[in-house]
């Protein structure tokens, strides 16, 4: 609250600008979909998720990274089959 100075309607009016946005097909603001934040928000999420994984992937003696390899290469063929059964 403090960010947008002591007045309820700064706020609503910086709202509106940060949840809509100029459409000129439709002349004017429109609201913007409320999930794009949601979904910002998921795509950091699983970003991080893979840089963490990558880390860990890059630790470690050859012969864990072998194993490793071969566990996810498993664990990936499972999934691409599961994919494929479900197109």
């Amino acid at each position: 609250m403090h960010r947008f100075g002591r007045f309820p309607w700064v706020q609503a009016e910086l709202e509106a600008k940060i949840y809509s946005s100029w459409d000129p097909e439709r002349r004017g603001w429109q609201p913007k979909d409320k999930n794009t934040r949601t979904e910002r928000r998921a795509e950091k999420r699983s970003t991080r998720i893979r840089s963490r994984l990558r880390k860990r992937r890059d630790a470690g003696s050859a012969a864990e990274k072998r194993r490793r390899r071969k566990r996810d290469r498993r664990i990936n063929a499972r999934s691409r089959r599961n994919d494929a059964q479900h197109r």
